[in-house]
């Protein structure tokens, strides 16, 4: 598949000639050339980059985030000037609620431009993944941030990670009320004094089987037995107080109240499911059912926003490669120390 998009680009000549960022002038012989739509007369200097329905159906709260961060990068490499959509369909509207919009619930998008412009100005490109994948073949050089380059961005060196974490508080920033919401569940979850350990078991994708996996892109997660393990050798080493577990079946919570004691275990009170439950799901056509069930649950979606919040907050880290524990490893200060237990 990705043989297809190795064919350079044909681009009009007098919009690259005029209009295009230098690396385009390099493209020829495209299959199908980048679109250029011309709204208006302003901005005629300029490339705006329009950041726009770019999730799948399965895209989460933290895929989409991700993505975003993803797509402003990009645009920063091109030179270009990008616009998230804020507009009713940003990005795209979550499988479970069709009727909301929580990215544009939760996230403040600080845009360069007002929607208003792109809509007004001269050269305008949508996101797309087609045109990425023709676009970034023209980069080769390993100091510029690229998450396409990587298997996670757990394996950022410092500075490069630096530009995400700089880049997500410059670009996507919780609304003040989501804000206010996270502030007050960190308080009510965790004490004061004593170093906490952040760790999060992903249980509703352990069970993935390996096609799943490779279709979707999605890493092995460990086993809640590894993770106990796991926990015991770096709770001891790093000197925690406290574990700060996510997770998402009871019987977790419970395990790890007998492993540790409950007195150090600390969780966010949320929805769980059943262990037996989520071990059905082996691919995303068997998980449909108990997903949608979660548009019934209240406030599920900011409960793991919450979640991932709370985790991003703690001294130190052990936890699988997904989306939710890249978001909050980007959304952190840093971690004393992490360690991140990979099965791939």
């Amino acid at each position: 598949m990705v043989n297809i998009f190795k064919v350079c680009c044909n681009i009009i000549v007098d919009a690259k000639n005029k209009y295009m960022n230098p690396y385009l002038l390099k493209i020829k012989g495209m299959i199908s050339p980048v679109k250029i739509w011309r709204y208006g007369e302003k901005n005629k200097e300029n490339i705006i980059y329009f950041i726009t329905d770019i999730s799948t159906q399965r895209s989460g709260t933290f895929s989409i985030y991700l993505g975003v961060l993803d797509e402003l990068a990009y645009a920063e490499k091109m030179n270009w000037i990008s616009v998230v959509d804020s507009m009713q369909g940003v990005c795209r509207k979550q499988k479970r609620d069709k009727m909301k919009n929580f990215m544009n619930n939760t996230f403040q998008f600080e845009n360069i431009l007002p929607i208003e412009e792109v809509f007004q100005s001269q050269n305008v490109i949508f996101s797309t993944i087609l045109n990425k994948v023709k676009l970034m073949q023209l980069f080769h050089e390993t100091d510029v941030p690229d998450k396409r380059k990587l298997n996670s961005i757990f394996d950022f060196e410092e500075e490069e990670l630096q530009y995400w974490r700089d880049l997500a508080r410059r670009r996507i920033k919780f609304s003040d009320t989501v804000s206010e919401q996270l502030n007050e569940a960190y308080r009510q979850v965790i004490p004061d004094g004593g170093k906490v350990l952040s760790v999060a078991v992903r249980e509703g994708k352990m069970f993935l089987t390996e096609q799943t996996r490779k279709q979707s892109g999605e890493h092995v997660q460990p086993s809640i037995e590894e993770f106990i393990a796991t926990v015991t050798k770096y709770c001891s080493e790093w000197k925690c107080q406290y574990i700060y577990l996510s997770c998402e079946a009871r019987e977790t919570i419970d395990i790890f109240n007998k492993a540790f004691g409950e007195d150090k275990v600390l969780v966010l009170e949320r929805y769980r499911f059943r262990l037996d439950d989520l071990k059905s799901i082996t691919t995303f056509k068997t998980g449909k059912r108990l997903w949608r069930s979660m548009a019934k649950i209240e406030n599920y979606d900011m409960d793991y926003v919450k979640d991932m919040y709370i985790l991003s907050k703690g001294d130190c880290l052990i936890c699988p490669v997904n989306c939710g524990t890249e978001a909050a490893y980007i959304m952190s200060e840093g971690f004393e120390h992490h360690y991140v237990i990979r099965k791939d």
